[in-house]
């Protein structure tokens, strides 16, 4: 079962660690504006990490405010073991109550059908 948890501050090279091992799924990601993304995620507590033992297993960022899970990635060696449902569980005790939209892939990506 994995841990999550708020970001802190320490995580943020491990975070942009699993981004890069992943970003071949999120086509057009500029890593420096995303650093920034993270960072303002981070101070304000809308981003999670999920953690097996002490690897980071997941990541998410989510806004209250707009309702919206904006981005969410697992370590491709740790998927399938409830990382995802872990992450999206927590964010949902943190969201004030209603529907939230998902808007992990970029428009067009035939892959966000899913989620959207």
């Amino acid at each position: 079962m994995s841990m999550v948890r708020r970001a802190l501050p320490g995580d943020r090279a491990k975070w942009l660690e699993l981004v890069c091992e992943v970003k071949d799924s999120f086509p057009g990601l500029d890593m420096e504006s995303y650093a920034a993304t993270l960072a303002r995620n981070i101070a304000r507590g809308t981003a999670l990490c999920a953690f097996e033992g002490e690897e980071l297993a997941g990541i998410l960022l989510f806004s209250p405010r707009q309702r919206c899970l904006s981005c969410m990635a697992v370590r491709p060696g740790m998927r399938r073991r409830g990382v995802a449902s872990a992450l999206v569980s927590r964010m949902l005790v943190l969201m004030p109550a209603g529907d939230v939209s998902v808007t992990t892939f970029r428009a067009g990506d035939a892959r966000g059908a899913a989620p959207r």
